[in-house]
């Protein structure tokens, strides 16, 4: 999905003490860039940032196509409504097919992550879905991935306190991945404390 990202449209503004972005979906994930490439999380819509992160931001969530925003420094307060398109309707034709590959791809990287941690070949597993964890930063799925591997390892409480983070920040329409987290919550928070 990262190649996607040079190809949208791009929201400019000017940025000072504060700016407000908000989103056409709620608890889209908001990045920053730098020149290199690399994101950082910054947070979810609605956002307030205090100070100039000096770099382009980009908001993603899944199922919709991110958009990304050019800060400039000529203003004091700025508030942004980001309308996010769902995929569907933003790519062209002829990208739907390149974008279903990379998903595909994706995909075949998450259930090959998934079969070591069932065999609980954890090492093995580890740099797959921390890869997967820099490419995939928004998606659901590569979250509950990470959790799976915090869990299986022996880190309950930081498997607790990663689900629960995960589960805040979801979004109102994806109540099924909601239900799904409370219950993989409640098996650890029955397991015996030696598991930590």
């Amino acid at each position: 999905m990262k190649r996607l990202l040079y190809l949208i449209p791009f929201c400019i503004t000017s940025l000072g003490a504060t700016i407000v972005i908000d989103s056409s979906v709620q608890k889209a994930e908001v990045f920053s860039v730098d020149s290199a490439g690399s994101k950082k999380s910054l947070g979810f819509t609605p956002l307030k940032l205090d100070k100039n992160p000096k770099s382009s931001l980009v908001v993603e969530v899944i199922g919709h196509a991110p958009t990304h925003i050019l800060l400039a420094s000529d203003v004091e307060t700025a508030d942004l409504k980001v309308e996010l398109k769902p995929i569907h309707e933003w790519a062209p034709k002829h990208m739907q097919k390149a974008v279903a590959a990379m998903a595909d791809k994706a995909l075949d990287r998450i259930v090959h992550s998934q079969a070591l941690l069932d065999e609980r070949k954890i090492a093995q597993a580890k740099p797959l879905i921390e890869s997967l964890m820099n490419d995939y930063p928004s998606s659901l799925a590569v979250k509950i991935l990470y959790g799976n591997m915090l869990a299986l390892s022996g880190n309950k409480k930081e498997a607790i306190n990663y689900y629960r983070a995960v589960s805040k920040n979801i979004n109102d329409q994806d109540e099924e991945l909601k239900v799904l987290i409370d219950r993989i919550l409640k098996a650890l928070e029955r397991r015996p404390a030696s598991n930590d």
